[in-house]
């Protein structure tokens, strides 16, 4: 059973700059209804509020900090999203069935804490 989520989720200007569509620019020459459906396509709800934002922050395709334009808002959830294999882990546990988020919780947990048998 799917659950809605409020994952919070960004999309820097920075990535969008990378698809073909917003090469050169291209994104500030769009309508709402065409940048809101890049948004979407790049795993942005936008039924839900978003907001536009200009800052330092961590681009998904860069480990560099850039100071930037970005798009904050909440993760999609529907089936095509969760099946793309672009999901986050968090938004995952959060639309898992309760037993599933427990086992996944402690088990993150385990990652985190190193604590594998060997």
């Amino acid at each position: 059973m799917k659950r809605e989520a409020d994952v919070r989720y960004v999309i820097s200007m920075y990535d969008l700059a990378n698809l073909d569509v917003c090469k050169g620019g291209g994104c500030s020459n769009l309508s709402t209804g065409e940048l809101e459906q890049v948004l979407f396509d790049n795993g942005l709800d936008v039924r839900k509020p978003y907001s536009y934002c200009v800052g330092e922050h961590r681009p998904k395709s860069s480990n560099q900090i850039v100071n930037s334009g970005y798009f904050e808002g909440f993760e999609r959830c529907d089936d095509v999203w969760m099946k793309s294999g672009a999901a986050s882990i968090e938004v995952v546990i959060e639309t898992a069935d309760p037993a599933v988020q427990q086992e996944l919780r402690e088990l993150m947990t385990v990652a985190r804490t190193n604590k594998f048998k060997k």
